[in-house]
């Protein structure tokens, strides 16, 4: 299924020359995971969105292969000497962040494609973000806010799932209540799989979605 959503002054077409109302040129950037093959977003921007400064790296996580600090998670089993091993991960033991969701999240599982963890964050992010690694999908099983981006604010509550694609820069701001996320951190992208999807992209009848 084909569909085209507009916010704001945008060209008539994309890749034309569009002007401000004070005639000056507006710069045009194409924000997408997969080049000219896979969906992507058209924005238009009065500066330059390519220029950019150097930063400290002050904020992020880190999926160490040790076990986390018994004051961040408290319920983290030590790596099995032999082989694999049943585990119970009582997420619902960790200790409340006083940081944000950019510096808040506990990896549990990962490899390769993909990273599993919590959070419990508090407060709005320092800073905007834009994770160069993978796409972002997050499920808030209590909690609430809203995700800001340069695509504009979408506002959640517990229940919600937010999907924050490669690339896009963003932050949040959470409301003064108890936040419980699920994060996955999918490397290979986040989508409708294949086979529920027919030749010009909508949904198949035998789509369990």
């Amino acid at each position: 299924m084909l569909h085209r959503l507009v916010a704001g002054s945008v060209a008539r077409k994309h890749h034309v020359v569009l002007r401000g109302d004070d005639g000056a040129l507006c710069y045009e950037e194409c924000l997408t995971r997969d080049g000219f093959d896979g969906p992507y977003t058209i924005l238009y921007h009065r500066g330059r969105p390519h220029a950019q400064r150097p930063v400290e790296l002050g904020h992020g996580w880190t999926a160490a292969t040790s076990t986390p600090p018994a004051a961040s998670m408290v319920a983290a089993a030590p790596p099995a000497p032999h082989g694999l091993r049943k585990r119970h991960y009582q997420s619902q033991r960790l200790l409340v962040s006083e940081r944000a969701v950019i510096d808040s999240r506990v990896p549990l599982l990962y490899n390769g494609d993909v990273v599993l963890g919590v959070l419990k964050p508090r407060g709005a992010d320092p800073t905007y973000f834009s994770n160069g690694d993978g796409d972002d999908l997050y499920y808030v099983h209590e909690g609430g806010g809203r995700l800001r981006s340069l695509l504009g604010d979408v506002t959640f509550s517990a229940g919600d799932y937010l999907f924050v694609p490669r690339g896009l820069v963003h932050r949040f701001v959470l409301d003064e209540v108890p936040q419980y996320w699920l994060s996955i951190e999918a490397l290979g992208g986040v989508g409708a799989l294949r086979q529920f999807r027919n030749d010009v992209g909508q949904l198949r009848m035998d789509a369990p979605y």
